[in-house]
């Protein structure tokens, strides 16, 4: 079993993480501003408590396959009714800002590499949290 990181907190794993997503959409797609994904991100580290409300659903209201495609499967019929459910912390413009941002790289599919790497930050706090309370990610 490798070693070198058993010292490194989930907090410290989890900053790591947002510093491969950061250089890999900066390394991809340097002329986009990624910055509404940037502060959706780096919130989460700052909270104690990582799965319920705050910066977890902030996040999680950012990713491309909910924002591109999964509005229709969160039992929501319109994006009005996305942005106002009581668990995502995004509004409308922010919705429509992350759509223009994704368009043209991904149409949402939960398999495009672009997808499961923006989705590895709910996969670390899922496995870590030693189970899956999440059905649209948990296949």
């Amino acid at each position: 079993m490798d070693k070198r990181f058993e010292n490194v907190t989930m907090t410290g794993r989890l900053c790591y993480i947002f510093m491969c997503i950061e250089r890999y959409l900066l390394a991809l797609y340097p002329d986009r501003d990624w910055s509404l994904v940037a502060r959706k991100m780096w919130r989460w580290p700052k909270e104690t408590n990582w799965v319920d409300g705050g910066a977890w659903d902030a996040y999680l209201s950012v990713l491309p396959e909910l924002v591109m495609t999964g509005y229709k499967s969160e039992r929501a019929a319109t994006v009005e009714e996305y942005v106002s459910a009581p668990w995502h912390e995004i509004t409308r413009e922010e919705y429509e800002q992350a759509a223009a941002l994704y368009t043209g790289i991904t149409d949402g599919n939960a398999e495009d590499e672009f997808c499961k790497v923006i989705a590895l930050p709910h996969l670390l706090v899922k496995i870590c949290d030693g189970g899956c309370f999440d059905d649209d990610f948990c296949d």
